[in-house]
């Protein structure tokens, strides 16, 4: 705790004092010019008592400014101009004059939003008066999760709760928008923009998208506490003018119906419509009004866009090669060398996107590809002659970990919602499937005839009634599998494909597609453990012993 008190000497500049050792101070006076104070203050401050955040390695303060209604004292950027102090005792003399008000008046300064970020918790998703909005930015792996509770009576929101996986900024972020909208009406919340958070917290325009994803969150909390409010009370007024009999013996069959109408009254709840909404693209009109703080957007048929020609191609030969590697080799095989992309993704973003891993990542990194050696020996030990099936599949997660870092890289690079990047390379790969079909069919009388290819698929009833079965099972696997995600994260997903995975070995082994090996069995052994070292599915299993110590998503 350190009180600061502002002492007007000249007309022209103002000293700040601060008595007490200053948080972080020392700590980085010796790495950066010791006449700049490292003192960072931000919020609202108003005459009585306001709430500042310190920095460690920052060489800048805030000045105050008055707002128009003069009930509040705003916070924005001001420079220091010189600085100096003993023991803690910093002396600073900034560039313009302070407000007149604040001269005199004694500050407590606190660790504010970024360091103690208020309202984290959550609420149950399947109360009528909860709101819930999801969203995230894959881009850089933020996610947000942020409730609102409402008063049936009044439309104002008396409680807010979130909870955030991510940076400093997007919880900071988080916590300040939480702060806004209690109290407000659904209106005045959803008309919040976010230029208001990112100037109340002084983002950089780099972390411009944590105030967006901020925006975008109470937004969609909104939206789904409204589709609540529609769908729900015309279900009840349906059951409410619903005649009930009574079973004359007893009342099992009231306590039935009873039932019913609970399951029904939940279903639509049940249906997380939150879930869907991580995937959806920012509002990009939410910061046009702000020009300093833009980012600009790659227009989703600009030239630019045309780079994504190459992920698609990635995709499309990655898909190929796994599908011949399929057809020399075992399904257990196909699906543990599935789950080496970790492996191989990390080790292209290091070296092409410059990214750097801890000690213990290098560590399951190494055991991953110690895994995936050891399983293809194993197909090497039972079949020396089958060594294609092996190869089509390493040379498949090449491309596939070249498919995620150019994808990561371009959306970097030209700023491009997830959503329309998704759109982008489905149109091209639609566009490269659909010439090569024209190509083989141009050819014909081959192994790739593709009429030849159709005929035997509609002649036979095993291969036309499987295909149908695959697709249905995709689309389930793929909407599933975006619900999971956004529920159990990434380790919990971890866990999940190394089920199916043994699942799938379970299932090869049973109609003798496949066989036990125990060579196989110590290198998907390795593998595994190195896929949850390296996703911290240890970590999430510590920590929910020990309890939770950071802001996570639910």
């Amino acid at each position: 705790m350190v009180n600061f008190n502002y002492i007007s000497n000249i007309s022209t500049e103002q000293i700040l004092y601060s008595k007490g050792r200053v948080l972080g101070f020392e700590r980085a006076k010796r790495t950066q010019n010791p006449n700049v104070s490292l003192i960072q203050v931000e919020g609202v401050q108003t005459t009585k008592d306001a709430q500042f955040y310190l920095g460690k390695r920052v060489a800048y303060v805030y000045r105050a400014q008055r707002e128009v209604n003069g009930s509040k004292i705003r916070v924005v950027w001001g420079r220091i101009a010189r600085t100096h102090g003993t023991n803690g005792v910093v002396k600073a003399r900034f560039r313009k004059n302070l407000p007149p008000k604040v001269f005199g008046a004694s500050v407590r300064v606190v660790i504010d939003h970024y360091e103690k970020p208020r309202n984290v918790g959550s609420f149950p998703k399947t109360d009528i008066d909860v709101g819930t909005g999801l969203v995230g930015a894959p881009a850089c792996g933020d996610v947000m999760k942020l409730q609102i509770k409402v008063d049936d009576t009044t439309g104002k929101i008396t409680d807010v709760k979130f909870k955030t996986f991510g940076c400093g900024s997007a919880i900071a972020s988080s916590s300040l928008v939480t702060e806004r909208v209690r109290g407000m009406t659904l209106d005045q919340a959803g008309a919040i923009k976010n230029t208001e958070i990112a100037q109340e917290l002084c983002l950089p325009p780099v972390k411009l998208h944590c105030s967006m994803l901020a925006e975008d969150a109470i937004k969609s909390a909104i939206n789904d506490y409204k589709s609540k409010r529609v769908c729900i009370p015309l279900i009840l007024t349906y059951q409410d003018n619903q005649k009930i009999y009574v079973n004359q013996n007893g009342k099992s069959e009231e306590d039935f119906y009873y039932f019913i109408i609970h399951l029904v009254t939940k279903t639509p709840s049940m249906l997380d419509r939150s879930m869907l909404e991580a995937v959806q693209p920012h509002n990009s009109n939410s910061y046009s009004d702000y020009n300093d703080w833009a980012i600009p957007r790659t227009s989703i048929w600009s030239w630019s866009a045309t780079w994504f020609i190459l992920p698609s191609a990635c995709d499309l030969i990655a898909t190929t090669l796994l599908n011949l590697g399929l057809i020399y080799t075992t399904p257990s095989v196909y699906q543990m060398m599935k789950s080496s992309i970790v492996g191989f993704s990390a080790i292209f973003s290091c070296l092409f996107l410059s990214r750097k891993f801890l000690n213990k990542e290098w560590i399951s990194i190494s055991a991953i590809l110690l895994g995936t050696l050891t399983i293809i020996g194993s197909v090497l030990y039972k079949d020396k002659v089958n060594y294609l099936g092996p190869i089509f599949l390493v040379v498949a997660q090449l491309f596939v970990a070249g498919q995620f870092i150019l994808e990561e890289y371009l959306m970097d690079r030209f700023h491009l919602d997830p959503v329309k990047a998704m759109g982008i390379e489905g149109v091209f790969g639609t566009l490269l499937l659909g010439g090569a079909l024209v190509i083989t069919a141009l050819f014909g009388q081959n192994e790739f005839d593709i009429t030849q290819g159709f005929q035997d698929l509609f002649n036979s009833y095993n291969l036309w009634q499987s295909a149908l079965l695959l697709a249905f099972m995709v689309a389930i696997f793929n909407f599933f599998g975006l619900a999971v995600s956004t529920t159990v994260g990434v380790p919990g997903r971890s866990v999940i494909d190394t089920s199916r995975t043994v699942l799938t070995w379970v299932i090869a082994v049973r109609y003798g597609w496949d066989s036990f090996s125990w060579f196989e069995f110590v290198g998907f052994t390795i593998l595994v453990l190195g896929v949850f070292i390296f996703n911290g599915v240890f970590n999430k299993l510590k920590s929910s012993v020990v309890g939770e110590s950071t802001p996570l998503l639910s």
